[in-house]
């Protein structure tokens, strides 16, 4: 009798679990977690800028722009590499949770953290000429691990954003 109902229990168990815990996972197709326009990469931690993401800024008063890089270092941060672009970490948030522009907290380099999302700014005084500020959202899915465990990069998530909108 016992048998019968530690059987009965363990499939009773496995059903709960098999039903309950998918309940648990967040849904991808809420456009408010994942804006359109997203490209996902994965981007290696190097010492320089052989892995990096291109981000442009907004038109100056003649139309033109400039590329700065977001590259993440050996010390697993964020950095951009201009003195033209900010990035600022808005904490553990999906890329739709993101609505308005950060008032602190800017800087150009930043800890890298899976499940955080990250503002960046490309613009300012260039070269003589004024750019307006390009935003970008970027998110953090996980790090890169090579086999011993150890942080070779992050996959990310990133798309262009006018906070206007």
């Amino acid at each position: 009798m016992k048998t019968i109902r530690l059987k009965w229990f363990s499939i009773l168990l496995l059903a709960c679990t098999t039903f309950l815990f998918p309940a648990c996972e967040g849904s991808t197709n809420n456009p408010d977690e994942y804006p359109e326009g997203v490209i996902t990469v994965k981007l290696r931690s190097y010492k320089d800028l052989s892995f990096r993401i291109d981000l442009k800024s907004g038109p100056s008063e003649n139309n033109d722009t400039y590329t700065a890089c977001l590259t993440m270092n050996l010390a697993n941060n964020f950095s951009i590499w201009d003195n033209h672009g900010q990035i600022c970490d808005t904490g553990k948030k999906s890329l739709g949770a993101v609505k308005t522009i950060p008032t602190a907290g800017w800087a150009s380099e930043v800890a890298v953290f899976p499940q955080h999302t990250y503002v960046i700014r490309i613009g300012g005084e260039y070269n003589y000429k004024n750019y307006a500020y390009q935003y970008y959202k970027l998110y953090v899915v996980d790090y890169m691990l090579d086999t011993t465990g150890g942080i070779i990069g992050a996959e990310v998530q990133y798309c262009e954003w006018n906070p206007a909108q």
